[in-house]
């Protein structure tokens, strides 16, 4: 929502995308206008990611599907205003780094969220959803359940261990942050 409000149309929408597709922060920002595809009606979109960690190690290419409509929809405006060929993001990872850490200051989140947090956070959200590991590994393009259990778990306990904001606080927080990216969103839809 903040980085929306601050005119970071691009940034605000790979935020949300990145936390659903449990992206790590440097494949996030570094896809280009071409690794992105839509179906017709424009309710799935497929993301051939920049070679990533595991792709360099087993010589492929991974890529992930993106299903959330209202979210393909915006990513579809984002890559509408990018020229062909460039950065969705629009900015480098250390901009989109800094431009993160001011958004959650301004949402009165704790120092410790970083955006390494939306890869954490998505498969942690996931799993709480689906109670299915497997599928969180798959997701999340891990090789080892025990990677992924790690990731998991880590999460949780972190979760229970933030002492800066309590749970009521922190629900609060993200309920409004969601809320006016929805709102934020449902704008710039009907502008075009």
């Amino acid at each position: 929502y903040y980085m929306m409000q601050w005119g970071y149309f691009n940034a605000g929408i790979l935020t949300p995308v990145g936390f659903n597709l449990f992206l790590r922060t440097t494949e996030m920002t570094s896809i280009l206008t071409f690794q992105v595809s839509f179906n017709a009606d424009l309710s799935v979109a497929h993301i051939v990611l920049p070679l990533t960690k595991v792709g360099r190690r087993r010589s492929t290419v991974e890529s992930v599907t993106l299903r959330d409509h209202l979210l393909v929809r915006l990513l579809a405006k984002a890559i509408a205003q990018v020229s062909p060929g460039g950065l969705v993001l629009q900015m480098s990872t250390s901009q989109y780094r800094k431009l993160s850490g001011q958004a959650a200051k301004a949402a009165g989140l704790p120092s410790l969220f970083k955006p390494y947090g939306l890869r954490r956070g998505g498969a942690t959200r996931h799993f709480q959803s689906t109670s299915n590991m497997a599928l969180t590994m798959e997701m999340g393009r891990w090789q080892h359940i025990a990677t992924t259990r790690t990731y998991v778990n880590q999460a949780l306990l972190d979760i229970t261990t933030i002492r800066h904001f309590g749970k009521e606080e922190l629900h609060s927080t993200a309920n409004f942050c969601s809320n006016m990216l929805v709102t934020q969103a449902r704008l710039y839809a009907r502008k075009g």
